[in-house]
């Protein structure tokens, strides 16, 4: 049973609440729940919903700081060994905050699934990437953060033929560099999603005693040509739903390698460099807290993801989703100063 940590953000009710549930029980109380002697013997970890207390918040870092805070009031009184659960987080930022603050274990990935909802495809890695070769980064904004994915709805994208992450390998490069007679070996991760490590089927389905050609399933794995950000950027235009099926793939793949990642620094460091790659990380990349717009107190101000470039992404997939259906020339009719030639049906 997992026990959602009440209290909001009041920090004394957050720590009554904690307590009650690890006190030891007498009487009445105690007869009800035996053979157990409090209530967290019965519980097998905590959950924390973030966005109530984001929107009772002024968005911010100090909001962030007061999160934290509060979650470690929570957990002040209740035992070390059992899994902490966050939901709603906006990010990689904020995955990595919670775990060097307050011990956190387990997060949901919808942020990753609603990125590719606006056509972002993730590039980014933890520890924070040497410069590589290949295709080019993400973009670099004004703070001198970079972003953490590519918004593929905007237009420089329409020529772009390189694979969606600079920083993962596709599964055609991967098998180049292990079938490489070279010395050199390469530590770069590769993506083993759909959209970048496509295959060749190595089982044909028989429909008839015409399907006389099957293959053998011993054949080598052969990878094909990723697709290209050119293609997802073409998809998402022209509101393909396979856009965001690939883009989806690919952000969980980069996720769950995210996650491998902070498991192996901790596992091979400790958490002093475990701190010292966070604080990195929160130098190169676009910090979350930069996508709201904090001088108004709005929820959708706090809950885009991304960064800047998801804003933009958000905005953007928004400009091409409301366009669905309309012919072009009524979408061209709606821009400000168009003109559009009146056609009569012959």
């Amino acid at each position: 049973m997992l026990v959602h940590l009440a209290g909001g953000i009041n920090a004394p009710a957050r720590q009554a609440f904690s307590q009650a549930l690890v006190e030891t029980l007498f009487g009445q109380e105690a007869d009800q729940v035996k053979p157990l002697k409090c209530l967290d013997d019965a519980i097998t970890g905590y959950t924390f919903d973030l966005v109530p207390l984001r929107k009772a918040l002024k968005w911010g870092t100090e909001a962030d700081n007061t999160i934290v805070h509060l979650i470690q009031t929570s957990l002040q009184s209740l035992p070390l060994g059992k899994p902490r659960i966050a939901n709603s987080v906006r990010g990689p930022q904020d995955v990595l905050r919670l775990i060097s603050t307050t011990g956190m274990d387990l997060f949901d990935s919808r942020w990753a699934v609603d990125l590719a909802t606006f056509g972002v495809a993730l590039d980014f890695t933890f520890p924070v990437p040497s410069l590589p070769t290949g295709p080019p980064l993400t973009r670099t904004r004004d703070n001198r953060k970079a972003d953490i994915g590519h918004n593929l709805y905007n237009g420089k994208y329409a020529t772009e033929f390189n694979r969606l992450s600079t920083l993962f390998l596709d599964g055609q490069s991967k098998s180049s560099v292990l079938n490489s007679t070279s010395a050199v070996v390469t530590e770069q991760r590769w993506c083993p999603c759909t959209a970048c490590s496509p295959t060749s089927p190595r089982i044909q389905l028989k429909h008839s005693q015409a399907d006389e050609h099957v293959p053998d399933p011993s054949v080598p794995l052969e990878y094909q040509p990723a697709h290209t950000r050119a293609y997802i950027h073409h998809l998402l235009h022209t509101h393909e739903m396979s856009a965001h099926s690939l883009l989806t793939m690919h952000n969980l793949c980069v996720v769950d390698r995210f996650f491998a990642d902070i498991r192996d620094v901790l596992g091979r460091y400790g958490v002093d460099k475990f701190t010292e790659e966070v604080q990195k990380f929160r130098d190169w990349y676009d910090d979350d807290e930069a996508a709201g717009d904090y001088t108004q107190h709005s929820a959708e101000a706090g809950e885009i993801v991304g960064g800047i470039m998801g804003r933009e992404a958000k905005n953007d997939w928004a400009s091409v989703d409301k366009a669905r259906g309309k012919g072009r020339l009524a979408r061209e009719k709606e821009k400000p100063g168009a003109t559009v030639l009146e056609v009569e049906a012959v």
